[in-house]
């Protein structure tokens, strides 16, 4: 029986967390990794598991070479900290898991080759065998670093006769791991840290100018600023608090963040709103979204600034009009009345929706 590659890419780096939200966005923001790496194969894998932070990855009958085995590790490695980069600029969330995620999540890749069999399970046919155990167990060795490419004994004959010049950053170290049941496990493995010089360039998000004359309004909610915060930019809550709206599409897999963009759906109408980069000062915390086809201004961006005040929350909510036709600019002081009216309801649910819930009042007090 010919030998099968096992390749593992392992995602680590977040503590545990203590609340909800972040537990929820450390899982969302795995499952974007996990998502990206497998959208960067090049080798023709098999997903054989998704096992938590983990991939198993194989290749049944083949293994690539040494070369392309890096190829394909150095895509994987650049694609994951560029979408680590690109999130920490358009993330809006300051919750553990969102603000850690950029610096503290680390790869590292194990690959190994052996022959594999195969049971079905529930009609599901997955690998087993002595090969799984060991790439497994060496996803705990002695390298003191947190990013590299680790190939088995396999590899190793392939290695010493190679020449890698072709890539600078290539330079293999050798490994020795002593486990109680399997013994002394040798391997070579590449650091991955210098690649870090490679990841391309991701353009800053652009903070969007405030027009002059908004339409402002505050209150005062019994609940922190964070939770606050939560219901506002969290989508999954958007139904509970914003009257008039029927339905509410969106990614649910996705942490809304700069850039997203969500559709509410009124009786007999839908806009499409765009959440923004806000530039937050310190001791605020700050949500803005945008309408970018408003009926009648057609631009229309609310801020959401909220300020601790004592054991409560201070919502400012400022509105920014942008009319762009002689109609809109004559029925503006109508648009507004209007939409204060409308926004003065929604402030009352959301006021309701925060300080009575009971999973937010048990967070609070804990």
């Amino acid at each position: 029986m010919p030998e099968s590659l096992i390749l593992i890419p392992d995602i680590s780096g977040f503590t545990e967390f203590v609340n909800n939200t972040e537990i929820s966005h450390s899982q969302h923001i795995i499952s974007e990794l996990l998502e990206l790496l497998i959208k960067s194969d090049e080798l023709g894998l098999d997903v054989a598991e998704i096992e938590g932070d983990a991939i198993l990855f194989i290749k049944e009958g083949s293994v690539p070479s040494v070369k392309d085995l890096i190829d394909q590790a150095e895509k994987m490695f650049l694609q994951f900290h560029r979408h680590l980069k690109q999130y920490d600029l358009q993330r809006i969330c300051n919750c553990g898991a969102c603000s850690t995620a950029s610096n503290n999540l680390s790869l590292k890749i194990i690959a190994h080759a052996r022959e594999l069999t195969f049971t079905t399970i529930n009609q599901i046919r997955k690998p087993f065998g002595p090969g799984l155990i060991t790439a497994h167990r060496l996803l705990k060795n002695s390298i003191p670093e947190h990013e590299y490419l680790l190939f088995t004994d396999h590899f190793a004959n392939e290695i010493r006769d190679t020449d890698f010049s072709f890539k600078s950053w290539v330079k293999f170290k050798k490994g020795v791991t002593d486990y109680r049941d399997l013994g002394k496990l040798n391997y070579d493995f590449i650091l991955l840290n210098e690649l870090r010089e490679n990841i391309d360039y991701v353009e800053p998000i652009p903070i969007v100018p405030q027009e002059l004359d908004p339409l402002t309004t505050e209150g005062v909610i019994d609940q922190s600023p964070e939770i606050v915060f939560e219901v506002i930019s969290n989508l999954d809550y958007r139904l509970f608090w914003s009257k008039g709206v029927k339905e509410l599409h969106y990614d649910r897999n996705k942490i809304n963040r700069a850039g997203t963009k969500h559709v509410c759906v009124f009786s007999g109408s839908q806009v499409e709103i765009e959440t923004l980069k806000s530039d937050s000062r310190e001791g605020e915390l700050i949500y803005a979204e945008r309408i970018n086809d408003a009926p009648i201004v057609k631009d229309l961006a609310t801020y959401f600034i909220l300020e601790k005040l004592n054991g409560s929350t201070r919502v400012k909510v400022r509105m920014y009009f942008n009319p762009q036709s002689f109609l809109g600019r004559l029925l503006l002081p109508i648009v507004k009345m209007n939409t204060k009216r409308k926004f003065s309801d929604s402030f009352k649910m959301l006021k309701d929706y925060c300080e009575n819930n009971t999973d937010f009042n048990n967070r609070s007090n804990n």
